[in-house]
């Protein structure tokens, strides 16, 4: 194969990836619509945020490309968290674990939660993420950590069955067994591995996970 031919394969590649990208960003903007009606309105930071049925969890997000997960710290005290040692990324405020991620570069010009999402999508689609096991699309907070949602609330499309966890609050477990978690005795959470489908690749990782059904 002579130099222009590898060179418009790899091309083709690229375009194939990204392309790729596009679809699941585009899909996870769309789907993101269905939490967006519960979500509620920050007036003082002019962003939305979406609870969990827990009433501690949630999700939050503005029109100037920040994002932030908010879960209890209780559990994870009482399965040995040390505050002080926990890495500086997770902020600790009023019995709640926080994070973080400002992308920074933009304002959505569509002031609404669900333009805000294709905002980031469309600008950073690397950051948008698909697990194919569980039918979820995410969006990376950093350091590992992902908010998830379905991309259908009623049924799983890989399986054909219920969709029986509709939102994911997922950490990477490393800074809290760092920090003196142990990761088996977190109440209301699970220690496992799952697959990640993360830039146009399928990858098993380690996760605490925190899941809630929303639609029975």
């Amino acid at each position: 194969m002579n130099k222009k031919l590898l060179l418009a394969a790899a091309a083709l590649l690229v375009l194939a990836s990204c392309a790729n990208l596009d679809v699941i960003g585009n899909r996870a903007a769309e789907s993101f619509a269905m939490l967006a009606g519960s979500a509620e309105t920050e007036e003082e930071s002019g962003g939305w945020r979406i609870y969990a049925p827990d009433g501690e969890s949630s999700f939050f997000i503005s029109p100037a490309e920040e994002i932030e997960m908010k879960v209890s710290a209780v559990p994870f005290i009482i399965a040995g968290l040390d505050i002080i040692t926990l890495d500086k990324a997770y902020k600790y405020d009023e019995g709640s674990l926080i994070i973080k991620r400002a992308f920074g570069s933009g304002i959505s010009r569509d002031r609404s939660i669900q333009s805000s999402l294709r905002h980031i999508a469309d600008k950073y689609p690397e950051e948008i993420g698909y697990h194919s096991t569980m039918d979820h699309f995410s969006i990376s907070l950093g350091e590992g950590s992902h908010f998830n949602w379905a991309q259908d609330m009623s049924v799983n499309n890989e399986t054909n069955s219920k969709q029986d966890r509709d939102m994911v609050f997922s950490l990477n477990p490393e800074p809290f067994i760092s920090a003196g978690v142990d990761p088996d005795n977190i109440e209301g959470w699970s220690y496992r591995q799952v697959d990640m489908h993360i830039g146009g690749k399928t990858i098993k990782v380690w996760k605490l996970i925190k899941a809630f059904d929303i639609i029975d």
